[in-house]
This record gives C-alpha cells, sequence and structure tokens, in this order.
C-alpha cells in the first residue's frame, strides 16, 4: 500500500495489531494551495501478522507489488502488543535485511515462486541465478 508522512518515516510500527514495514521512501515536495512549499515522505508499505519473519517481510512485499487495486482487510483487535525496544529493533533488522534482498531478488530477476523453491531447497538467491537455481533443483 502507498502512503505519506511529513516526517521520516519510521521502519516499522505497529499498527492495529499488525507490524507495518515501509519501504520505498522518497522525500519529494508538495506545493500547497497557498503556494507554500513543504516536504513530504511518499512510501509503500506492507503489514505482518503475528510473528515479524524476514520471509513473512519478502513475501508480503511481493506479494503487494504485485497487486493493482487496494484489498479490503479484515480489522483485527491485537491480543497483545509488542512493546519493548529489544522486538522492535530485531523487526527493524529484520525489515531492512528483506528489503534488500528484495531488491537484490528483483536485480537478479527472480520471482516469489522462485525464491520459496530456493528456500526448500536451502539455496542462497542472492547469490544465485535462475539457471544455476533449477539447475541445482533438477539435479536432486
Amino acid at each position: 500500500m502507498r502512503s505519506n508522512s511529513d516526517h521520516y518515516p519510521e521502519i516499522t510500527i505497529q499498527s492495529n495489531g499488525k507490524t507495518q514495514v515501509r519501504y520505498n521512501i522518497e522525500e519529494t515536495t508538495r506545493t500547497e494551495m497557498d503556494g507554500k512549499t513543504r516536504t513530504v515522505y511518499n512510501y509503500d508499505y506492507v503489514e505482518i501478522e503475528g510473528e515479524v519473519t524476514k520471509e513473512k517481510i519478502i513475501e508480503a512485499i511481493f506479494i503487494a507489488e504485485k497487486l493493482t487495486e487496494p484489498v479490503l482487510e479484515s480489522i483485527i483487535i491485537p491480543e497483545t502488543i509488542i512493546d519493548t525496544r529489544a522486538e522492535e529493533i530485531r523487526i527493524e533488522v529484520l525489515a531492512t535485511e528483506a528489503i534488500v534482498e528484495v531488491k537484490s531478488l528483483k536485480k537478479a530477476g527472480i520471482s516469489l515462486e522462485e525464491y520459496r523453491i530456493s528456500m526448500t531447497v536451502n539455496i542462497e538467491p542472492i547469490e544465485t541465478s535462475k539457471e544455476e537455481l533449477f539447475e541445482k533443483r533438477e539435479s536432486k
């Protein structure tokens, strides 16, 4: 999903019992009706339910970028809200790693399906081309 903020957005926040991971953050200038300009930050985000893992973030980003229309999601009331800084840092690190990995996967031309296959055969997708990935899978 796409959003914006008047301040540089945090990479992760808790929202409606889910963890929101923000990426593709871009600074831009907006001109108001009175002619004044202000800096805003546009970004994409995905929401992760439950425990946050790098794999969940990667899958959510892949899926979000394939959607062409907004998806109405049911509202979930959180059972517990994570409020420790250690957990927030763990999630921010996972989110940063996942965002970097998604960019690497896209640059290498690896799809979500190919990523999932690579995870089942324990191949690091960042260091493996599509051709090598399928050669190794077919040889097993």
